[in-house]
């Protein structure tokens, strides 16, 4: 939180940063507030409300920890259980439906291989980092909306349950489904 508050502040001194991290502090804010305000997440898992939302003035972002056809949780623990090749990191405007708005920014790389889930994961937050800093100056200085990307989100959208399924593995299951 603090480096990230730091670069929009830089590119702003007179922002008023509000930082929350739970779906309480984020009821908490008055709509007043709302109206005047811009959401930006940055790998949270808290769902943001369609009625918060809505009460937005300058919009919601969010950057999401894996490419666009890896939207949902945990994205990094299933590209490397499909072992895939590349990855990366997705900014996107928010809207009720969790990763499924237009798509702002992205930044794909080469998955070296053998890495694991959490390799993979820590790769990503750093170029998660690096989208932000990018995009601090227009988020920060500018009440208009971010220009969208013509990429779309695709593929299977990960949940919390399947991400327990895969980690639930059978006795009988195959050294390379183990191994994945």
């Amino acid at each position: 939180e603090g480096a990230l508050s730091t670069a929009l502040l830089r590119q702003n001194p007179h922002l008023r940063l509000l930082p929350v991290q739970t779906r309480d502090e984020l009821d908490a804010v008055e709509p007043r507030q709302l109206r005047r305000a811009r959401l930006i997440s940055f790998a949270s898992s808290v769902i943001v409300p369609a009625h918060i939302l809505s009460r937005l003035g300058y919009g919601a972002y969010n950057f999401h920890p894996g490419p666009p056809n890896y939207p949902g949780w945990a994205p990094s623990h299933f590209a490397v259980y499909d072992r895939a090749t590349s990855f990366g990191v997705t900014a996107h405007v928010m809207l009720d439906k969790v990763d499924s708005g237009p798509i702002i920014a992205i930044d794909l790389f080469d998955v070296p291989v053998a890495t694991s889930a959490e390799s993979l994961e820590a790769m990503a937050y750093t170029r998660m980092a690096r989208q932000f800093f990018a995009l601090a100056k227009p988020f920060a200085s500018s009440p208009d909306a971010l220009p969208v990307l013509p990429v779309q989100w695709c593929g299977h959208k990960s949940t919390r349950r399947l991400c327990a399924e895969l980690c639930n593995s059978p006795l009988d299951i195959t050294r390379d489904e183990l191994e994945r």
